[in-house]
């Protein structure tokens, strides 16, 4: 029913005859199914309750849109899209081989959930696809809050993730999002605007730029009075001074503290300047 290893991927097969009945609906759409682009979630923001704090983002790694459905969960998209081994994303990564589940469930003690009376595979919130230098890796990452943690219920939930992962060698882990902040969210949302501004990448000038705000850079002056010199430095003509800043800081070539909300108006906050 699944593959875990050829062809480098993790992936559930489109015959809806390897599942349950109830499943098929969702199956025939897509749902759970396909890599990269074509990859579609078994849930969607639609489906969730909380829209306050759900959300849909154009992946640029993807290029599909991705459905989060926590600000935890958009903060941690972000996080994994700035990191260069990450080449595939799939949130709400569903299990859908119910027999192992209700096994393992069965095993714990724990009532597997259902949905209509029937049982509902459990979904990880994201499970990655990651280039490593001895090849393809797999990382599954559930994504609660401190909250929720403790909740016992989903700690047997995420004890049923953690033994279905390691019986197919899929590295699973409980993300720590103590430091998630609202201001966390902002910083990165407004960073990455150079994508949503459709900034035509060039990695050389992008070099020279980090290097030429690193060595103006002091941290009592308002980034807007730094980026007018760099506008002048390099002749940009287009007004993107500010939106290279921001892909600088996304790809790390500027060490920008993410937890910190910097506006044109403000100074920046390097991470080497935060205090412990």
């Amino acid at each position: 029913m699944i593959n875990c290893m050829e062809c480098d991927r993790v992936i559930w097969s489109p015959n809806l005859n390897l599942y349950a009945p109830w499943l098929h609906k969702k199956i025939a759409k897509g749902c759970g199914i396909g890599v990269g682009k074509d990859y579609v979630p078994w849930i969607k923001t639609r489906d969730f309750s909380s829209k306050g704090t759900s959300g849909q983002t154009h992946s640029m790694l993807t290029d599909r849109v991705i459905h989060t459905l926590s600000e935890y969960e958009t903060i941690y998209f972000y996080i994994l899209e700035r990191d260069h081994s990450v080449i595939d994303i799939r949130e709400q990564f569903p299990i859908l081989n119910l027999p192992e589940t209700i096994e393992i469930a069965f095993n714990l003690g724990y009532k597997h959930p259902t949905k209509y009376g029937k049982p509902n595979p459990i979904t990880i919130d994201f499970l990655i696809t990651i280039q490593t230098q001895t090849g393809i890796k797999f990382a599954a990452r559930s994504i609660k809050t401190p909250e929720d943690i403790n909740d016992p219920n989903v700690r047997l939930r995420l004890k049923i993730e953690e033994i279905w992962c390691d019986k197919y060698q899929i590295d699973w882990a409980n993300v720590d999002t103590s430091s998630f902040t609202k201001e966390m969210l902002a910083a990165l949302r407004s960073i990455r605007s150079w994508y949503r501004n459709g900034l035509i990448i060039d990695n050389e000038f992008a070099d020279l730029f980090a290097k030429a705000f690193l060595k103006v850079y002091e941290r009592n002056v308002p980034l807007n009075h730094m980026l007018t010199y760099l506008k002048r430095k390099f002749a940009i003509n287009d007004d993107r001074e500010y939106d290279w800043f921001n892909y600088c800081a996304w790809s790390k070539r500027i060490p920008l503290s993410i937890h910190h909300i910097s506006t044109i108006n403000d100074v920046v906050i390097l991470d080497k300047y935060e205090t412990t």
